[in-house]
């Protein structure tokens, strides 16, 4: 297949592309663990990458530290790509253990580019580079142009997730994430009780999260195929008020906390409205949808101005936030439909205990009174995660202290104090012995 490149040579010209902007997920915190390994596992990735999309007739003409940016004539090959792409790294995460698999979001869109010597530049890049950062860990996500043009074209499934507000893009973006065929397979999840009373150890105040458990962004839609029944309206989720920054626990001037490793200082600033502004600023792009590498790249490149009384200590903290996940997303992934984590749950009627375990792509997998669906990290409420790394928190026998920094200024971000009170007696230095 002729390999297609855009007119270089034709400075200031204009042409129309298909452009495939990819990303490895928690590269920055897998970098500060092990930059060798993480190089030689993202770099084997790029070859992947490379070989599949010279085989679609596309070209990679350049990287972005952690992702690639690919040019296609074609926009049914640019996400033909993208598929045989994430089904490469599916089946590889399948085979080889996870300290040695990455994972990557990829994005795509279809429109008017400018060409610069050997690079292309415009609205058409930055919405696909938006696109990337909208995909969940292992998925695609495109513009509805490029729906458009593959729903009769090519054999898919996908979910509309609406029009979205992106960063720097003037208009609304009507996105829709392609769902691999191991996405696919999973029963839908029953609705879930109401809560009641809480039950043995866990958080009362997480008992709204059981809300959230039914929530799956988007309608599914099949190209090419009856499309499937709309899913019944969610039920209506208790909001999460704006983070507040006391703790239970306030420590003399100048010392740390003994859970979350900020000064107390920074934890009961004179004036805490610029701090509670900038959290408020930053939630919805980044702190829903658990995205704290990106959001840590954002603040080194500029994009993000933290505006708190103590930066760095911020910054600090958004690495905690990065560490946690990546540790609970590792963590997850050794228990099983056999033996999976047990989480109980707060209703009656005696409904059995969440059973949640490790899934293909990254999911997670949570068994509701029998019925098992595949959740997307970005997918559930903050109560309801909160819930889930708690569980993980007190299950394993030993826990790194950046985790537990991590998870204590997920729960102050997210103002869930009584996880901060379960996460005390654990402490950052070292965790309480299990009765």
């Amino acid at each position: 297949m002729e390999i297609s490149q855009p007119p270089f040579g034709r400075l200031g010209s204009r042409t129309l592309a298909a452009i495939v902007f990819t990303d490895a997920v928690s590269f920055s915190a897998r970098m500060q663990r092990d930059e060798m390994k993480t190089l030689a596992l993202v770099n084997r990735d790029f070859a992947e990458m490379r070989r599949l999309c010279t085989a679609r007739g596309g070209a990679v003409l350049k990287t972005t530290g952690d992702g690639l940016l690919c040019y296609f004539a074609s926009a049914v090959e640019a996400v033909a790509c993208a598929l045989d792409m994430q089904r490469h790294f599916a089946a590889q995460e399948k085979s080889l253990p996870p300290a040695d698999v990455l994972q990557h979001r990829i994005g795509i869109h279809l429109g008017d580019v400018l060409v610069q010597e050997q690079d292309i530049m415009g609205d058409g890049v930055n919405i696909a580079a938006r696109l990337q950062a909208e995909a969940e860990p292992g998925g695609i996500c495109i513009s509805q142009t490029v729906y458009d043009v593959v729903k009769n074209k090519l054999e898919l499934q996908a979910a509309y997730l609406g029009a979205r507000e992106l960063k720097n893009i003037a208009q609304a973006v009507p996105i829709y994430r392609l769902l691999l065929e191991a996405q696919t397979d999973q029963p839908a999840a029953a609705p879930s009780a109401p809560a009641k009373k809480p039950s043995r150890w866990l958080l009362p105040a997480l008992a709204l999260a059981l809300v959230a458990l039914a929530t799956v962004g988007g309608v599914v839609v099949h190209a090419r195929k009856k499309p499937a029944a709309a899913p019944a309206p969610p039920a209506p989720s208790a909001s999460v008020p704006p983070p507040v920054p006391p703790s239970p626990v306030n420590p003399a001037p100048g010392e740390k906390s003994a859970t979350t490793g900020v000064p107390a200082a920074e934890r009961n600033p004179q004036n805490p409205a610029p701090r509670r502004e900038f959290l408020q600023e930053i939630r919805e792009p980044y702190l829903l949808r658990y995205d704290f590498d990106g959001l840590l790249q954002d603040m080194q490149a500029g994009k993000v101005k933290v505006n708190a009384p103590y930066p760095l200590q911020f910054r600090r903290s958004v690495e905690h936030l990065a560490e946690m996940k990546t540790w609970f997303l590792e963590r997850i992934t050794h228990y099983t439909a056999a033996h999976p984590l047990i989480v109980p749950r707060f209703g009656g009627k005696g409904e059995e205990d969440y059973r949640v375990y490790g899934g293909p792509s990254g999911k997670i997998m949570i068994v509701t009174n029998g019925v098992p669906a595949a959740r997307n990290l970005p997918d559930l409420k903050p109560p309801f995660f909160g819930l889930l790394l708690l569980a993980v928190i007190k299950n394993e026998p030993a826990v790194p202290n950046d985790v537990l920094l991590g998870a204590s200024t997920f729960a102050r971000f997210n103002n869930l104090s009584e996880m901060e009170l379960e996460l005390q007696p654990l402490g950052a230095g070292g965790r309480a012995n299990k009765k």
